[in-house]
């Protein structure tokens, strides 16, 4: 393989690679990915920088692939932080929540050798992309990659950063990486440096998934490496100088990583900062040494507007980090961090039963609010599932049934419950769509109607004051006690108690939950049971088979403190299939459900259809009996319409190893098959219809369809002149009766289903005349 990137003429994103690319940075992820465009260096685009926030969903190709197609046609590049975060407009390395690729850019000297010393040292890297960039050895520069297992959040995160900075070192690759919102350009897009049209491509793709503690224990086969040190004392594109150098050394245009004009101007720019936050030097005095490095050190110059940018980031991310600047010489003590509450905490009551009392305590437990031990009194039930996957649905079903006193799917309410529903997503309109759509009955709106109150999409937070008017409606709209207060989703409503506390930090969830959530349900009604709405996160299907309820989004500490949980999931097999998986502290084990929408309302299938062993080659090869099936009823309908009918046997001869229907004997089973189902019929009176075709002697007939039909003639409309086909339906005379495999006779050919309700009415009627 040549090691240099061709030039393709006017070169196009590629999906395929986009696709691969953002699978393999993001695809075990959930929140938004930020993405950037950067105009090239060697062009004349002086187009400002654009940056946009993708949702890490199901429609995340369709958002890159157009990013990807614009920033090919105005010549810049495609670039993302290769890390998630949970708001827009939030790119900093403290805004990063999650990664889930150990990267290596390897941008100088001979790449090549490089990768095999990581290689060897690491491992077989998941994907290699080949950047556009071409060394001055000759070499492409490539961009590496190792996909994690599943997310590295919080310490691993700090860890895996650290990790890719020692191995950067070790190895010679490009150190900015040690910043964890440090971008990377995007394999798919377009390269146009110098003019160039160069496709960033992906060289290889392996489905390899790796352990960060695995990654870590193996770079310690690299060699160890000072941050001082260079890979090659000599190559100084890739030194870092001592600062003291730096300040009166030139760096210049198309330098990388740490000599480049960015690099330098961040170190000083950051020195003269700290100095001004220290209270050393005036606002003035920083401003004047900045800009003298940069006129006198900096080739070319960066312009004062671009400048200015970089220093007011590095101010505002100091000052974010360290608090407000001290007036005097001294450092300013940092700021105590404070919460929402601020009222001091009285000293609680512990209380306490010897091992005898619970013993010689027989009353009666108390009743589930929803059996069995679903949701019980004080209680908190965690409903998780992926976006889009039904749960607002299952819940409005749910809580309508709940609200009626009604079993459903197996929830049991002891009587008619008092629900509400704090919701946050669904807007009024749409939530009146779609319970109107609900198949309910007569009995169920009466009984509910006045017990489910539900809010369309609000804007609130639970903060102090939110909890506080969400209480005041509930008191207003249920004279007695709330039985249950659901919340969906916890993202939209979540309050961590200070700013920037998210639901992915353990210490921000649990403020949610016990100076939120539980004072709301002390307010309202301190034995209400609590329902919370939860997005999952991304798991291959061998994680989630292992720990399913380690997809729940987030903070852990979510999962310790609820008393049961379910999460909502499509099935791997069958889209129009949800499985239901339970959790329970409390109680006996709920076995798996499968759940199905039938006419607008969830159903409960009996699990015992559906295969344990072989699952996917078994639904495989229904899928593929299903399709032959279709197939020879379309073409007993194409030939009947020529005049043309078939016995089984006949068909089978007539097909077989044509249209990849298999072969005689396979085909002779898919009629018979059909047949027992229902899709197949027969007629023995092919010469009503066709005077050549003599009457079956024996067996089943002439196989037919429901609608089949045989043209007969062709008339001319003599007022349009549309020449209108006449045909005639072909009517069943005998079916296959699908308990003894019997032929019997069809009573009412005019109706197909013979088990139909039609069918029996008329039974009904005619036995109530004759007798």
């Amino acid at each position: 393989m040549s090691n240099i990137i061709q030039m393709v003429p006017n070169a196009l994103p590629q999906r395929d690679q986009l696709q691969t690319f953002f699978y393999v940075l993001f695809g075990y992820s959930e929140g938004l990915i930020p993405c950037r465009s950067f105009p090239e260096s060697g062009t004349d685009n002086s187009q400002r920088p654009h940056n946009i926030w993708i949702d890490a969903d199901e429609l995340v190709m369709d958002k890159a692939v157009t990013f990807a197609k614009w920033t090919a046609r105005e010549k810049v590049a495609f670039y993302v932080i290769p890390g998630i975060v949970s708001k827009q407009g939030q790119a900093g390395s403290d805004d990063i929540q999650q990664m889930q690729v150990l990267l290596i850019d390897i941008d100088s000297g001979d790449t090549e050798e490089k990768l095999k010393t990581l290689t060897s040292a690491i491992g077989q890297p998941t994907m290699i992309v080949e950047s556009g960039g071409i060394t001055p050895e000759g070499s492409a520069k490539l961009h590496i990659y190792w996909q994690l297992e599943r997310p590295a959040a919080g310490d691993d995160l700090q860890r895996l950063i650290k990790l890719r900075y020692r191995i950067a070192l070790a190895a010679g690759g490009d150190t900015h990486f040690k910043s964890a919102h440090q971008p990377i350009r995007v394999a798919g897009s377009i390269y146009h440096k110098k003019g160039a049209c160069k496709l960033v491509k992906i060289r290889s793709y392996e489905p390899l998934e790796y352990n960060l503690e695995e990654l870590i224990k193996s770079a310690e086969k690299l060699p160890k490496c000072k941050e001082e040190d260079s890979s090659n004392p000599l190559d100084y594109n890739n030194t870092t100088p001592v600062f003291k150098d730096l300040l009166i050394s030139k760096v210049y245009e198309g330098g990388e990583s740490e000599q480049s004009r960015f690099s330098h101007l961040q170190r000083v720019t950051g020195f003269w900062l700290r100095r001004l936050h220290e209270g050393a030097i005036t606002q003035q005095q920083a401003w004047e040494e900045i800009t003298g490095y940069n006129a006198a050190n900096v080739v070319p110059a960066w312009d004062e507007k671009k400048l200015r940018q970089l220093v007011d980031g590095l101010w505002r991310k100091h000052v974010k980090k360290h608090g407000e600047a001290a007036e005097s010489g001294e450092y300013p003590d940092k700021p105590e961090q404070k919460t929402q509450e601020s009222t001091p905490v009285k000293p609680a009551k512990v209380a306490s039963y010897s091992l005898g009392t619970f013993l010689n305590d027989t009353s009666s437990l108390p009743e589930d609010i929803i059996a069995p031990r679903i949701l019980t009194p004080s209680g908190m039930f965690v409903f998780g599932g992926a976006p889009k996957v039904g749960k607002s649905d299952f819940l409005l079903s749910l809580f309508t049934h709940m609200a009626a006193g009604k079993e459903f799917i197996g929830f049991k309410p002891p009587r008619p419950l008092k629900i509400f529903y704090f919701q946050a997503e669904i807007g009024y309109h749409y939530l009146r769509e779609r319970l109107q759509n609900m198949q309910l009955s007569d009995e169920i709106i009466k009984l509910a109607q006045d017990n489910l109150h539900i809010t369309p999409n609000t804007k609130l937070l639970l903060n102090e004051p939110g909890i506080e008017a969400v209480a005041a409606q509930v008191k207003s709209v249920f004279q007695d006690e709330t039985d249950i207060i659901a919340i969906d989703p916890i993202r939209n409503v979540f309050d961590g108690g200070r700013d920037g506390a998210t639901e992915n930090e353990n210490d921000a969830m649990l403020f949610f939950l016990q100076k939120r959530i539980e004072p709301l349900r002390d307010m309202i009604n301190p034995n209400a049971g609590i329902i919370l709405a939860h997005h999952t996160k991304k798991l291959s299907h061998k994680q989630f088979d292992e720990e399913p309820f380690a997809a729940f989004s987030g903070a852990s500490s979510l999962r310790g403190y609820y008393s049961s949980g379910a999460i909502l999931r499509k099935s791997e097999l069958d889209d129009n299939e949800r499985e239901l998986i339970f959790e329970l502290r409390n109680g006996a084990h709920i076995p798996t459900k499968i759940l199905n929408k039938k006419d607008g309302a969830w159903v409960e299938e009996d699990s015992l259809n559906k295969r344990i062993a072989y699952k996917t080659n078994g639904t495989t090869y229904d899928m593929e009996r299903e399709r032959r099936i279709m197939l020879i009823t379309k073409l007993l309908q194409s030939q009947a319409s020529k005049g043309k009918f078939y016995l089984m046997n006949q068909f089978a001869q007539k097909y077989q190893n044509h249209k990849d229907l298999g072969g005689r004997r396979s085909i002779y089973d898919d009629c018979s098959i059909a047949a027992t189902k229902g899709d197949i019929k027969f007629f023995n009176n092919p010469k009503d219809y066709n005077p050549k075709i003599s009457n079956p002697e024996k067996g089943f007939g002439f196989m037919c369809t429901e609608h089949m039909k045989i043209h007969i003639s062709k008339t001319v409309d003599s007022d349009t002149g549309e020449i209108v086909e006449n045909n005639e339906i072909i009517l069943p005379t005998h079916y296959k009766n699908e308990g003894d495999g019997r032929k019997a006779e069809m009573k009412y050919p005019e109706i197909w289903d013979v088990d139909s309700e039609e069918n029996n009415t008329i039974n009904e009627v005619e036995n109530a005349g004759s007798n």
